[in-house]
């Protein structure tokens, strides 16, 4: 399948069809350091990401804010820096994932509970369809 690319991204009408070509879920990979946070990486995913989304919430035509919760347990919105790792981190299950660095932030980012999955699964969703 062919598609037009727009600043290294996929073309806005074309982000929530390539998102079902390839599942998120075909990109984890093994967390090769278990022991700091998760068995699998999300890695794959923010570089997938990375060629859909903008690079950052500003860039966005919509405002978003994407919740996280830090390594120490506090939670926190996080409304603008750069959008694939914050998208990735609110999907960051404890123990199962890896948490998140997002560049800019002073912590890696992790999500705590199956409800924030599926609101981010959501978001990211309503955000594809609205590119």
């Amino acid at each position: 399948m062919q598609m037009q690319m727009t600043d290294s991204r996929v073309a806005k009408p074309q982000v929530a069809a390539e998102l079902a070509r390839v599942a998120p879920i075909q990109l984890l990979r093994p967390n090769m350091q278990p022991w700091k946070g998760g068995v699998l990486s999300l890695d794959p995913v923010v570089e997938r990401l990375r060629q859909l989304l903008p690079a950052t919430f500003e860039e966005l035509p919509v405002p978003l804010a994407v919740g996280v919760v830090d390594q120490t347990g506090k939670h926190m919105l996080i409304r603008s820096g750069p959008l694939p790792e914050a998208v990735a981190a609110s999907a960051a299950i404890p123990m199962v994932f890896a948490a998140v660095d997002i560049p800019g932030k002073d912590f890696a980012a992790i999500c705590n509970t199956f409800a924030t999955v599926s609101f981010a699964s959501h978001t990211l969703f309503k955000l594809a369809t609205t590119l």
